[in-house]
């Protein structure tokens, strides 16, 4: 059984009977200090409650705007109620996709392909194409910085891409107006190297260790921003995958730096 004391530890007692030939019956009884186990399980409902609240909150958003865009239809003109309930839906589709995704991947990483060779300067173009219009939207300088050469690496390009969208979609959501974000990719030794910087509040250094953890969000609550925080865990299971590697640091802005290394051929044992 457990118990606990005022002013004493929580502790797990046992007790078990025994006998020697030759003598009376006794009790061997075991305390054992459970404070750590207390600990890790508030930890693991806190986490739980954490994310059921989070559930709850992002889920509901865009069932909301579909709702409400269906019940206007009949009261507006044009496809602008059509056009939200659209996104709204998109957006649903993309979280429960990226919850199943995460959860397939850790099951089994060979959910990542890794049978084509991609190009660099290709990949970092789909990126330019992808990002340029949302950063001239949102007043953010956007700048792709591409190798001399190009190279031909091992990867899944579409989750790789993924990973770059990422880390790309962080950048320009923490960043300010008139703020900097930018893409390099380049090819160092057997290593392809991606980073992405931008200008934002950056990511406290206690914290950089609790990036990658499903769910986490490194804000305060007054600027946390919209999202399951899924978008690392899945991007370090994705490098992973490839046998590469994922980093944070700061960037000469002052803001984050995301680092990407995958191997430009990947070794079969990976």
């Amino acid at each position: 059984f457990e118990t606990e004391l005022d002013g004493d530890p929580p502790v797990a007692v046992t007790t078990r009977p025994f006998e020697v030939e030759g003598s009376d019956t006794g009790v061997v009884v075991v305390i054992q200090d459970i404070t750590a186990k207390r600990q890790m399980v508030a930890e693991a409902e806190k986490l739980r409650e954490d994310f059921f609240s989070m559930i709850r909150h992002e889920l509901r958003k865009p069932l909301l705007t579909v709702e409400r865009s269906l019940a206007q239809l009949g009261q507006a003109e044009g496809e602008s109620p059509l056009a939200l309930a659209r996104s709204a839906t998109d957006h649903l589709g993309a979280m429960i996709d990226d919850m199943l995704f995460l959860a397939r991947l850790e099951r089994d990483p060979m959910a990542v392909a890794i049978k084509e060779r991609v190009s660099l300067r290709f990949l970092l173009a789909g990126c330019d194409l992808a990002f340029r219009q949302k950063a001239a939207e949102a007043g953010i300088g956007f700048g792709v910085v591409f190798p001399d050469d190009d190279v031909l690496f091992d990867a899944d390009e579409r989750r790789l891409q993924q990973v770059l969208g990422n880390l790309l979609d962080n950048a320009f959501k923490f960043s300010p107006a008139t703020g900097r974000v930018a893409l390099l990719g380049q090819c160092i030794e057997e290593d392809v190297h991606f980073q992405v910087a931008d200008s934002g509040p950056g990511i406290p250094v206690e914290e950089r260790g609790q990036i990658f953890g499903k769910f986490y969000q490194v804000h305060s609550d007054a600027s946390r921003k919209p999202g399951l925080g899924l978008g690392l865990a899945i991007s370090q299971e994705v490098v992973q995958a490839h046998g590469g590697s994922i980093s944070v640091g700061e960037s000469e802005w002052g803001g984050t730096l995301m680092t990407v290394i995958v191997p430009v051929k990947r070794s079969n044992n990976t």
